[in-house]
């Protein structure tokens, strides 16, 4: 085994669910695992929130849906995107509850549902995400004909956040009316869905008080604020999240340098002393960021040193400095994650991007290792 591998710290993803509940005032929650949990495995990910007491599941894809039933999973699961008509016999017989984007989507999954087992559905409304969903006058009509069809059940209406991440969301408060108003409306025809639902992470850490009964965390239940500019905000109001996953790589070469050496594709770095590289066997073929080439630090054995030279598909070098290194082929790298001086918050400003692409960025060929 070439020591490279994704430690996901359990403990932290209940932790951070347990924090995200305060929050959200014990309201039922379905967490995100789409995208194979944001990189950090779907099904024991699931196993853990539920057992933590998570409600339901979310997911992007039918595919998921079908992993996580076959991996045993017998809990609600919400399908966040608009399905495939395709993809409609699947759903119905995997008992997954989708949202329903539309009118035409909605007769459809009538007609292949089965009355004698009626299919739960959420009405997905358009607020202001300008993505997928019906607008608030349509829904009424959905509601309406979801809860008069023998073959659906009205699970739900759920709408989405385009900007809670912002403490100053200028959108969120005129959403949160748009729902309220709807509620109302549909509870004077005696329509009452289980759960009306809105708030994302940025909804739950910084728009709270929603009114609604229903919370759907997303990258804060794997330890990181929705916008690295507001992470400050959590702290002022209370919230600790603990990342849940680090990133680990083996050292597989040590060698002594001379000052001048270039290293690496490109010579972009060369040893501005003579000095110690190690090479470690992690590369962008991991998720390891190539842009971010020159830009980071790892820990090895308490230690903190520069990644130099370009990221490589399968490796990167790191300076070691010019003393006898204590470092040695076979100990391990932290290239971020709770024991680093990187986390994935860090990675993602030096690549210009956010948190969400550099765990879901992780790859398949990396082991999942998990802590209890």
């Amino acid at each position: 085994m070439d020591g490279t591998r994704a430690i996901i710290h359990l403990e932290n993803l209940r932790h951070n669910l347990r924090e995200l509940r305060r929050m959200a005032g014990n309201k039922a929650m379905c967490l995100a695992v789409k995208a194979d949990a944001y990189g950090h495995g779907a099904l024991e990910v699931s196993r853990t929130a539920l057992a933590a007491g998570v409600s339901h599941l979310g997911v992007a894809r039918i595919a998921e849906a079908i992993e996580l039933r076959k991996g045993g999973i017998t809990a609600a699961i919400l399908l966040f995107s608009a399905a495939d008509p395709a993809d409609f016999p699947a759903i119905v017989e995997q008992r997954i509850q989708p949202f329903v984007p539309d009118a035409d989507s909605l007769r459809a999954m009538a007609e292949t549902a089965d009355p004698a087992d009626p299919l739960r559905v959420h009405i997905k409304v358009d607020t202001g995400m300008g993505r997928i969903g019906c607008s608030p006058s349509e829904a009424v009509g959905m509601a309406r004909f979801a809860a008069e069809h023998p073959a659906l059940l009205l699970e739900g209406i759920a709408t989405h956040f385009p900007m809670s991440d912002d403490p100053d969301d200028p959108m969120a408060d005129s959403q949160l009316e748009q729902m309220r108003v709807l509620r109302r409306q549909l509870s004077e025809e005696g329509i009452e869905p289980g759960y009306y639902h809105a708030a994302n992470s940025g909804g739950i850490l910084f728009h709270q008080d929603d009114g609604l009964n229903m919370v759907r965390p997303g990258i804060s239940a794997y330890g990181y604020a929705p916008d690295v500019r507001f992470a400050d905000e959590l702290g002022s109001r209370g919230v600790e999240v603990k990342a849940v996953m680090e990133l680990q790589a083996a050292v597989s070469f040590v060698k002594r340098v001379k000052k001048g050496t270039g290293i690496s594709y490109g010579h972009i770095w060369h040893a501005p002393r003579d000095t110690w590289i190690a090479t470690l066997n992690a590369g962008y073929a991991d998720g390891y960021p190539r842009i971010n080439s020159g830009r980071t630090r790892v820990s090895i054995r308490g230690g903190e040193y520069p990644q130099v030279g370009r990221i490589c598909m399968d490796q990167c070098m790191v300076d070691l400095g010019p003393g006898d290194p204590e470092v040695r082929p076979g100990d391990l790298a932290t290239l971020f994650g709770p024991s680093g001086p990187e986390d994935a918050a860090s990675i993602a400003e030096k690549a210009g991007t956010i948190s969400y692409e550099i765990t879901c960025g992780i790859t398949r060929r990396v082991p999942r290792e998990y802590l209890d």
